[in-house]
């Protein structure tokens, strides 16, 4: 039987998740909710007991009934509670599960045009607000709704007519929370926005605080960090005043009809109608239940803000099993590219059109061209990380990059270190030949000079080292692992010549099972590829180096004005 699957953008299959945990605490909460009431009867029959005992038996039954009661009650509320935290929590770690997956395999365009801090802000406050939200409503669902028609039902036992009567102001608190309800959702949003640029203006600050001092901007940012930090207050003040401050208002309402009680309530006490127990019973149940109805308008604003929260994070809620399947056998000994073609987002011109190449395994393919003529963008494209037309094709099969662990591996134009040690940087929870790697990469002399080896810390971001040694680590990392093709953007970027010309010469024997694909403006690493592609205003010629000196301009170029 097929398993049913539930959409993680619902917010039922959250609820259907945790099943077992929701089938307790309507359980525990319905039976809690349900005797509340009976406390309150208990406390009166107590105070009569109290007044008018003849024998001490009396009275220590009744009050050893109302502790019974009591210590009932609050063990239910207990489990209730537990249950009902458990579940926000567990709530809050799927959702940041699912989102934290749903981010990985976003489209590399798509993660471009977000802000980090807006990630941030969705991943932690958004979805803890949504969890929050579902657990309050929850609670109140039972400590609310169901103790209101737990304490009606209870004051209708002593008096239809006056129960009647004195309710009739509780419904203005709900009311009134129901007309606020758009203006509370307003705030809050506006509120969750500002929230946003906060977080991305705090990582811009701390990422740029040497070019901030180098440039004498302190002053600047500082004030400008003020500023906002001074409307996230005053926005952050309105929303809490609409979700607490109008809560006495609603208390006021509710509570108006205790007028009527006490004055028909005393005249049935006074006519023997009702005991001084059945009057403060009756009193305390009023009261309760004029509270929990002010408390259930409270449950409209806190209902809104998780709205708000959760239209922020849905479109991020999808099956949980997004992970592509990793075929760690997948195998390729040629990668055909076919008429590929790159267009930016809103650009007129395409970056590079109809380009078509074959690399095979133990090839060399360097890509050069002038600046900015999308050399970083080819390599992404063949990732498949960003949209592209055209074919890629492993042993003429068309084949996911990502699916498979041993298809490519990549080194991108900027190191993108983790603030950890070198080895977790390079292992990255993967098997390997570290040693290997640390030796075509030349890094084994750097690494020697290091009192702790590879389990030196390169800092935040990897600050602590240069920016060769930075290079070399990131290039470590993509040889670590052998694939069919390797994709590097740049490798030789911030080494000298000599080292440069050591790493190549270490791709060249080490790796010949490999297709490489790289890009370098250097002209002495371009002489020695077997073929290079070279880009230019959006085409490309293909060939070796001394074919492309014979037929293309840019290449010519290069090699005059190169290393």
């Amino acid at each position: 039987m097929k398993k049913k699957e539930y959409p993680a953008d619902k917010i039922s299959s959250y609820f259907y998740k945790e099943k077992l945990l929701v089938f307790w605490i309507v359980v525990t909460g319905t039976l809690c909710s349900l005797f509340m009431v009976s406390v309150n009867v208990a406390q009166g029959r107590l105070l009569d007991t109290l007044l008018e005992y003849e024998h001490v038996d009396e009275l220590i039954r009744s009050a050893v009934v109302f502790v019974l009661i009591v210590s009932l009650i609050q063990l239910l509320r207990l489990i209730k509670r537990y249950y009902t935290r458990r579940f926000a929590n567990r709530t809050a770690f799927s959702m940041r599960k699912i989102m934290f997956t749903q981010m990985i395999l976003e489209p590399l365009d798509k993660i471009e045009q977000s802000q980090s801090g807006d990630h941030i802000t969705r991943m932690l406050s958004d979805v803890d607000l949504c969890a929050e939200g579902m657990r309050k409503v929850m609670t109140e669902v039972f400590d609310t709704g169901m103790l209101i028609i737990s304490y009606f039902g209870g004051m209708l036992m002593y008096d239809v007519k006056l129960s009647l009567i004195a309710s009739l102001c509780i419904p203005l608190a709900s009311l009134m929370a129901t007309l606020m309800k758009r203006f509370v959702e307003k705030k809050t949003s506006i509120y969750r926005e500002a929230s946003s640029y906060n977080a991305n203006l705090t990582l811009e600050q701390c990422s740029h605080i040497l070019l901030y001092r180098t440039h004498s901007m302190e002053d600047k940012a500082q004030k400008e960090y003020e500023r906002v930090q001074q409307d996230l207050k005053k926005k952050a003040f309105s929303v809490a005043m609409l979700e607490n401050a109008l809560i006495p208002i609603y208390q006021i309402l509710s509570m108006s009809g205790i007028v009527i009680v006490i004055l028909i309530g005393g005249q049935y006490v006074i006519s023997k109608s009702w005991s001084i127990g059945d009057f403060t019973a009756y009193l305390a149940i009023y009261a309760l239940l004029a509270d929990k109805a002010s408390k259930a308008a409270k449950v409209f604003n806190i209902t809104q803000k998780a709205k708000v929260s959760w239209q922020r994070v849905k479109q991020y809620m999808k099956h949980e099993t997004l992970m592509l399947p990793n075929d760690a056998d997948c195998q390729a000994e040629t990668m055909q590219v076919k008429n590929l073609c790159f267009t930016y987002p809103n650009a007129n011109e395409p970056v590079f059109q109809n380009i078509s190449f074959e690399l095979k395994k133990g090839e060399i393919l360097g890509v050069c061209s002038l600046v900015a003529q999308g050399k970083s963008t080819l390599l992404l494209s063949l990732l498949q990380e960003y949209p592209y037309e055209g074919t890629i094709l492993f042993d003429h099969e068309e084949k996911c990059a990502s699916c498979s662990s041993n298809l490519l591996s990549y080194m991108g134009h900027d190191p993108y270190l983790m603030s950890d040690t070198i080895q977790e940087n390079i292992e990255m929870g993967r098997k390997g030949n570290m040693k290997e790697a640390l030796a075509d990469a030349c890094f084994e002399e750097d690494l020697m000079k290091m009192p702790k080896k590879e389990k030196t810390s390169v800092g935040s971001s990897g600050m602590a080292m240069s920016n060769g040694q930075q290079q070399r680590i990131a290039l470590a990392r993509a040889l670590y692992r052998t694939t069919c093709f390797m994709l590097l953007d740049d490798p030789f970027a911030a080494l000298d010549e000599k080292t440069g010309d050591e790493v190549f010469d270490n791709l060249r024997k080490h790796h010949k099972n490999q297709g490489i694909l790289l890009t370098t403006h250097k002209t002495g690493i371009l002489r020695k590829c077997d073929r290079i592609l070279c880009l230019e205003n959006g085409s490309y010629q293909i060939g070796t180096h001394d074919e492309l000196m014979k037929t293309c301009a840019t290449y010519q170029q290069l090699q005059k004005e190169g290393v």
